[in-house]
């Protein structure tokens, strides 16, 4: 009798058995090589675009783009009073007693730059005046 093998509680001829897994190895080596296969093709495909790309001339767009240039030293002015965008001109009025001349020049260029109230720039003026 020939030699068998049990797959799933059933004996199964060897011969058949040895068939079957040379038929799955078969299987995979071909899906294995096609993939290999797909991926040679893909990567032959990138590098004819790359090629082709340095090849042709600068890419010419139908509009100007302005020129980009890094920004230069930015400023973030640290105001002497806290919440100062959220006061209101009254409440800024009563804060300016409070502070050194070096501090209302800070307050005076920050509010020129910005929202240009003039009753806190007048204020502003008048305590850098009195200062000396």
């Amino acid at each position: 009798m020939a030699e068998e093998v049990v797959i799933r509680d059933r004996p199964v001829k060897k011969t058949l058995f040895d068939q079957l897994v040379r038929g799955i190895q078969l299987i995979a080596e071909t899906a294995f090589f096609m993939g290999c296969g797909a991926a040679r093709i893909a990567w032959d495909g990138v590098a004819r675009f790359i090629n082709a790309a340095q090849d042709r001339a600068p890419l010419r767009l139908p509009f100007s783009l302005p020129a980009w240039t890094p920004p230069g030293k930015v400023k973030i002015p640290l105001l002497p009073i806290d919440d100062y965008n959220r006061m209101g001109a009254a409440e800024i009025l009563k804060s300016l007693g409070t502070l050194s001349a070096p501090q209302l020049r800070v307050l005076k260029e920050f509010e020129e730059n910005n929202k240009k109230r003039k009753t806190v720039l007048a204020a502003i003026d008048q305590r850098l005046s009195q200062s000396g």
